[in-house]
């Protein structure tokens, strides 16, 4: 309840879409499905259809809206209209898999990630410490702000290690690396 006494209406997600509804909404662009696995596919789909809550194949302003606020965001009307321009119009289930599908295909492979982050394994550990790679994100090449530093390192596998905190970086490339279809050998 509001302090008002009143509840606030959350939107639910439908229940049942159309036959021709549902066909539409799996039509994937074939481009973007020769590179997702089935298992990110379906994340994808799983995720649309939770942001879609009045269940007629596009996520508008009232979906992303209602998507916050049932997550407990406080919601502000500008980043709501914010995020929408920067998707297409409308954002469908195509739009959505093209505007997220890309961004997991752009990821590195978990044996470049993995590379990557070795370079501040000193002691062949697995484990890298969080405060130096937060301060070496920073700090050198394309600066990162501490908000950006923040989310990067936000699912990061944590271990506290002779009262440090360390992150598993070996368990963390696989986390990002699971997110894109690995390539396939030749």
């Amino acid at each position: 309840m509001s302090e008002s006494g009143s509840e606030i209406a959350i939107p639910q997600p439908a229940r049942s879409r159309s036959a021709s509804r549902a066909r539409e909404a799996l039509s994937i662009p074939a481009n973007v499905l020769a590179e997702l696995d089935e298992t990110k596919l379906f994340e994808l789909k799983e995720a649309f259809l939770l942001f879609d809550l009045d269940g007629d194949g596009c996520i508008d302003h009232n979906d992303l809206r209602g998507t916050l606020v049932s997550l407990g965001e406080k919601v502000d009307e500008q980043a709501v209209r914010n995020m929408l321009a920067e998707a297409p119009n409308p954002l469908d289930f195509d739009a959505f898999v093209n505007l997220l599908g890309y961004k997991t295909l752009e990821l590195d492979s978990e044996d470049t990630l993995v590379a990557a982050l070795s370079r501040w394994d000193k002691d062949n550990s697995g484990l890298i410490s969080e405060e130096r790679i937060r301060h070496d994100l920073m700090t050198f090449g394309d600066r990162f702000t501490e908000k950006e530093a923040d989310y990067a390192l936000d699912e990061a596998p944590i271990i506290q290690k002779n009262g440090n905190t360390m992150i598993d970086y070996i368990r963390f490339c696989s986390q990002l690396a699971g997110l894109r279809k690995p390539n396939k050998k030749q």
